[in-house]
């Protein structure tokens, strides 16, 4: 038996198939503009031999990273519109530490002529998507220095922001490519947006299906239609704002 669809089932309907077309696009195309994850957003990048340019726009703020490697010293300055002028150093490898998982190589990190840590690093580690893990010059773990959210509690996003270890190790260190989106959390999304499709395509024959081995001749309220077509625009909602945080995740 054929299925007569009202206005409200051919809405979601077309709403959720062209969510599945928009939203497979837009993730195609942010997979393909890969970049280097800070504060939340994406970079882009021109790496040379020696030299790396990390560049974008963050919080309303246009950032400008750059990265020179030198013998045994490498330089990251961090340049945030009219706000922040950063100019890091990293001195590394330096005499050797001996620490409690092993004996590494010494580091000392500075920030503006300031001296920020001196140490031991270990660049096989990693905590928090930080390369490497550092040790006090006594060899003990240096967790604290590691631990900075680097945001502000106020309305301006950059109300004194400094650029902390983590984000002066990440940059001189190489930080790994991301990407926007990802293709499983997208085939994720298809698959429950397609179940959502199939009870707006066809109400009656699932309800049926659903209570034919246990009532006789169902039928459906006008409290369950009125509910089932709540649950389909409830559903759309959750569905979109579901397809627009994956967009959001880096992989």
């Amino acid at each position: 038996m054929r299925e007569e669809r009202n206005l409200l089932q051919k809405i979601v309907l077309v709403a959720l198939a062209a969510m599945i077309l928009v939203f497979g696009a837009l993730t195609a195309y942010f997979r393909s503009q890969p970049g280097v994850a800070f504060r939340d957003q994406l970079l882009h990048y021109m790496v040379g031999p020696e030299r790396a340019d990390y560049f974008g726009t963050v919080d309303g703020q246009p950032v400008e990273i750059t990265v020179t490697a030198g013998a045994g010293v490498t330089t990251v300055e961090v340049q945030i519109g009219e706000l922040v002028h950063d100019l890091c150093r990293v001195e590394y490898p330096l005499k050797s530490v001996k620490t409690e998982y092993g004996t590494y190589s010494g580091i000392r990190i500075y920030r503006n002529d300031t001296l920020l840590f001196e140490g031991a690093y270990d660049p096989e580690r990693e905590i928090d998507g930080v390369p490497g893990m550092l040790f006090d010059s006594s060899g003990e773990l240096a967790m604290s220095e590691l631990i900075h959210f680097g945001f502000s509690t106020g309305g301006d996003p950059w109300a004194d922001y400094e650029t902390a270890i983590p984000s002066i190790l990440q940059f001189a260190f190489g930080p790994e490519e991301a990407v926007r989106g990802s293709w499983g959390l997208y085939a994720v999304m298809v698959f429950l947006t397609l179940l959502v499709m199939a009870d707006a395509a066809f109400p009656m024959a699932l309800f049926h299906w659903r209570y034919h081995f246990s009532v006789r001749n169902p039928e459906p309220t006008e409290f369950y239609i009125g509910m089932q077509y709540f649950s389909w625009l409830v559903l759309t909602v959750i569905l979109l704002a579901a397809y627009i945080k994956t967009l959001g995740i880096f992989v």
